[in-house]
């Protein structure tokens, strides 16, 4: 089960995930931007070894830039 929460402000428009984020959710899920906040918490994951999935263009190029930090954080491995 997948729990979104949105907290909307005049400046911004967070949402929340918890759970599972698997089908048939996954793929009810675009992005638009990411914050500085949030591309830290998803290379946090990375390092952690969290494998990710997408199929927008721009969560794809996110997640590529990201992974190339990542790489370079671990030595290049």
């Amino acid at each position: 089960m997948l729990k979104i929460s949105i907290l909307d402000t005049p400046s911004q428009r967070r949402l929340t995930l918890e759970g599972r984020l698997i089908a048939p959710w996954a793929a009810e899920l675009n992005l638009t931007a990411i914050s500085e906040d949030g591309e830290n918490a998803l290379l946090e994951l990375l390092r952690e070894g969290i494998k990710f999935c997408s199929s927008g263009v721009f969560t794809k190029h996110v997640l590529k830039q990201l992974a190339r930090s990542t790489r370079q954080y671990l030595g290049g491995k």
